[in-house]
């Protein structure tokens, strides 16, 4: 792959090996991707939490640097598992990056309980496909209130909305008050197209 439609660049430290990423290009919808394959290190490094951690951040920003200087229009960092409260996801996030389903084929189908799940939801927010378009299901339970809501969304979402939604369902056990959808709004209001916040009250 390397030879052909891709790159594998080395990281040193010194003369030390230190990590390597191999990605490609990728054409999606007329952008250009430059797009991770995989990463690697030896093993000094890997058993070393926080090394690993230094030269992966390394890793990730020289891609995206030669991604930029190199004129693709997106960098796809890989993939990662599609749950909101992921760590990795989370990881991505800080980095600027947008939730997408390019290249991903193995999704799963969950039906709600018929009762609680609002509950449900507060426990595992999920990302949902619609009609080709990514949402976001998040709960309100019964007992919950609006500071609650707001605490534990915004630690989930770590002061910045996830990107690449075009749409947020809200599903409630009771009325959610003005005031906790504008707050939930706040969190994308930089994005563009802002997403749709939409609440589904229980019966």
């Amino acid at each position: 792959m390397a030879r052909t439609s891709g790159r594998l660049d080395v990281v040193l430290l010194g003369e030390e090996v230190v990590g390597c990423i191999l990605a490609c290009e990728v054409t999606h919808r007329k952008k250009r991707y430059w797009s991770l394959v995989r990463c690697g290190y030896p093993e000094a490094v890997f058993s070393d939490s926080k090394l690993l951690r230094e030269t992966n951040a390394v890793n990730f920003y020289l891609a995206l640097e030669w991604a930029i200087d190199n004129g693709f229009d997106y960098y796809d960092m890989g993939s990662c598992l599609g749950h909101p409260e992921d760590g990795l996801l989370q990881w991505k996030k800080r980095w600027g990056g947008l939730v997408s389903t390019m290249g991903n084929h193995d999704y799963f189908y969950v039906r709600l309980p018929k009762v609680g799940e609002a509950q449900f939801l507060w426990d595992s927010p999920l990302f949902a496909l619609e009609r080709h378009n990514l949402t976001l299901h998040l709960g309100l339970p019964d007992g919950s209130s609006d500071e609650e809501f707001s605490l534990r969304y915004r630690e989930m979402n770590r002061g910045m909305g996830i990107g690449g939604l075009s749409k947020i369902y809200l599903h409630c056990a009771r009325p959610p008050s003005e005031g906790l959808l504008e707050t939930l709004r706040s969190h994308y209001q930089h994005q563009q197209p802002t997403p749709i916040v939409e609440s589904i009250v229980s019966t």
